[in-house]
Parts: C-alpha cells; sequence; structure tokens
C-alpha cells in the first residue's frame, strides 16, 4: 500500500522577507549664504565708526584716505585720537587655531594695507590732543605695539618734530637726552637706544 507525501509544514513568512516600501528622502533645503555686508561709502566723510573697522579687517585701501582726512578734519578731538589708537593695534585672530594645531603655531595671516601705520601716526600728531601725545609717547617708549614697530617710532618722531610745542618737545628732548629710561633693554626691539637718539637728531 502507497504511503501518503509527507505534508510540509508552512512556514511563516519573516518580516524582511515582504517588499519594503519606496523610502522617500527628504528634499534637502540649500543652505542659506549669509547676505553680504554693503559696500563701504566711496566717500570716506559718511564714513562711521563701524566702517573705520570694518576697513581695518578687510585691509580696504580707502582706509588710507580716512585716516588722513580724521587727522585733518578731528583736530583736538579726544575721542578721534582713541579711535586712532585703536586702529593702530594689531587686529587679533580672525577665529580659533584649527583642531590639532598646536598653541603658538605660526598661522598665515592677512597682508597689511601698506602704509597704514604712517598714516595713523601722521594723523596722531595732527590731532594734537593729550591722548594723541600718549600714543605717540608710548610707541617711542615700546608700551604700544603695533604691525610694524619700526615703521611706527621713526614716524612718531616725524609726528611730535613737525607739531613743535612744549609738550612735543620735552618728548623728543627725553629721546635726546635719556632714551635709556625712555625705552629700556627690555623694550627697545628695532630701536636700540643709541639708534633711536641718532634717529631723533638727524
Amino acid at each position: 500500500m502507497a504511503q501518503p507525501a509527507p505534508v510540509t509544514p508552512a512556514t511563516t513568512p519573516k518580516p524582511e522577507d515582504h517588499p519594503k516600501p519606496h523610502e522617500v528622502k527628504p528634499k534637502e533645503e540649500p543652505k542659506k549664504q549669509p547676505p553680504k555686508p554693503p559696500a563701504l561709502p566711496d566717500d570716506v566723510a559718511k564714513w562711521k565708526k563701524e566702517d573705520y573697522y570694518r576697513a581695518r579687517r578687510e585691509n580696504s585701501p580707502k582706509l588710507l584716505d580716512a585716516v588722513v582726512r580724521l587727522g585733518e578734519k578731528a583736530r583736538g578731538s579726544a575721542p578721534a585720537a582713541q579711535g586712532l589708537t585703536d586702529l593702530l593695534k594689531p587686529l587679533p585672530p580672525a577665529e580659533p587655531p584649527a583642531a590639532g594645531v598646536p598653541p603658538g603655531a605660526a598661522t598665515p595671516s592677512a597682508p597689511k594695507l601698506l602704509g597704514l601705520v604712517e598714516k595713523i601716526v601722521a594723523a596722531l600728531g595732527n590731532n594734537g590732543t593729550e591722548p594723541a601725545r600718549a600714543t605717540l609717547e608710548q610707541i617711542l617708549a615700546g608700551t604700544l605695539t603695533t604691525d610694524d614697530d619700526k615703521v611706527a617710532v621713526e614716524a612718531a618722531l616725524k609726528a611730535l618734530a613737525a607739531h613743535p610745542c612744549a609738550e612735543n618737545n620735552a618728548i623728543l628732548f627725553r629721546v635726546l637726552t635719556a632714551p635709556e629710561a625712555l625705552r629700556p633693554a627690555d623694550r627697545q626691539g628695532p630701536w636700540p637706544a643709541k639708534d633711536l637718539r641718532n634717529k631723533a637728531s638727524s
């Protein structure tokens, strides 16, 4: 007698055996670019305080004309003298060092605007206020750092000599008679006391 064929038990389909519905990924919206700031006014007479600092950060050649104008039109203004002093100081780093860069490592910097240091120092000489004079003295004493201290010192000597008065003459007299006291050895940098005296007397 023939044996009946074995019955294969039905298998329960696994979830992964079912076809998956087509996955629709949400569309990625394009990243919005920050709006570009408006161009600096062509007429530097219309510049506001923030325009000077922006031009400094961007190394805009317009800044040279703006500084000259400020030195001529803002004589006797202590706030203008402070603004010029701030423009003279080196800019802080634009952003922190990249990951993996050791602290203190040299990083590329933007090119400096040629002639800016001389223009600012000359404008401080034109300003004629006590804050402006104090900045010139700090440059000579080596207590105010600029992008180019060698140029700044020479420009400060010229600015003082170009505007003779009792106060300016007193600073120059100190340079000629006691340069070591004005600019001690730990602050001489590119200007040893002997060179400072010789430059002032030339």
